[in-house]
C-alpha cells in the first residue's frame, strides 16, 4: 500500500493548525509543542496510513458477514435441492 498524496496533505494541514493553536494557545507547553512538530511531521505519512486503515476496519467486518451470509445461504438452497 502506498499513502495517498491528497490525504497526506490534508492530515498535514489539520496538524500544523492543531500546533500552531496549540503553540499560542498554551505558552507553557510551548517546549514541547516546538520539540514534538518535527518528529510529528515525519511522522506523517505513517499516522495517515494507520488512520485510513481503522477507518476501512468497519467495511471489513460488514463483508466478511456478507460473505458468511451468503454461504450459508448456498448451503441451504442446496439441501432444500435435494429434497
Amino acid at each position: 500500500m502506498k499513502c495517498n498524496m491528497k490525504t497526506t496533505v490534508k492530515i498535514g494541514a489539520a496538524l500544523i493548525v492543531l500546533l500552531a493553536i496549540a503553540y499560542a494557545a498554551l505558552p507553557q507547553i510551548r517546549p514541547l509543542v516546538a520539540s514534538a512538530s518535527p518528529f510529528l511531521l515525519v511522522l506523517l505519512c505513517p499516522l495517515s496510513m494507520l488512520l485510513m486503515m481503522k477507518s476501512m476496519q468497519p467495511n471489513q467486518q460488514q463483508s466478511s458477514v456478507t460473505a458468511e451470509q451468503l454461504q450459508s445461504h448456498a448451503t441451504h438452497r442446496r439441501g432444500t435441492d435435494a429434497e
